[in-house]
């Protein structure tokens, strides 16, 4: 299949299970070395499957500057900025060197960035006669010392703030209009695009 584009990847970056950095997983890769091994980074005692491809020997603070960003980071945001880190690295982009509003990084869809357990509460509290209640989620989210979400977006919402729901998001996910909080709108993935182009500030749960 012809592209009408070219596409030219000038840098890799990896961070996985067999290899962190393309010269570590390419070796590792090519002597068939596997990445899945019991789980050690969480109790998993209580689970059917206690194996997985996790990484082990990953240190974020060798690829986040400045360091102090880690307290707001995710595993999975680390993971990721790290290979953003290494791909920049292998291109030999310098310092600069292109504008920050050209860079990004996607990943795979359905990612949830939070702790098992407290995805493991947070889904206990949505739990309604053994089904998920898809109302009930935001009231579910809640940690300790904060209000529920579902109060924090009424108030961002009184306060003249805006909730925009991506709309191929919720047909992925098989949700409707019943499973919004008030306040909330669908609008489609280019509007939101274009909304976050020109740098406004967004909060994604």
């Amino acid at each position: 299949m012809e592209s009408p584009r070219d596409i030219v990847i000038t840098g890799v970056g990896v961070v996985s299970p067999i290899g962190i950095g393309v010269e570590p997983f390419w070796a590792a890769l090519a002597a068939g070395v596997s990445g899945i091994r019991p789980i050690s980074l969480f109790d998993a005692s209580s689970l059917k499957v206690r194996f997985g491809g996790q990484i082990a020997d990953f240190e974020p603070k060798l690829f986040v500057r400045p360091r102090k960003s880690l307290k707001v980071m995710s595993r999975e945001i680390q993971l990721g900025f790290a290979a953003a880190d290494l791909a920049i690295a292998d291109a030999a982009l310098p310092a600069g060197g292109v504008t920050p509003e050209r860079f990004g990084v996607t990943f795979g869809g359905d990612m949830i960035y939070a702790d098992l357990e407290d995805l493991e509460t947070a889904y206990r509290r949505a739990a309604v006669a053994g089904s998920f209640d898809f109302p009930s989620w935001a009231e579910a989210i809640h940690e300790e010392g904060f209000a529920p979400l579902a109060e924090l977006m009424a108030n961002f919402v009184k306060a003249g703030g805006k909730i925009w729901v991506c709309s191929p998001c919720m047909k992925k996910r098989k949700l409707d209009e019943n499973n919004l909080v008030d306040g909330a709108t669908i609008v489609g993935g280019a509007k939101l695009v274009e909304f976050l182009s020109d740098g406004t500030p967004c909060v994604s749960y």
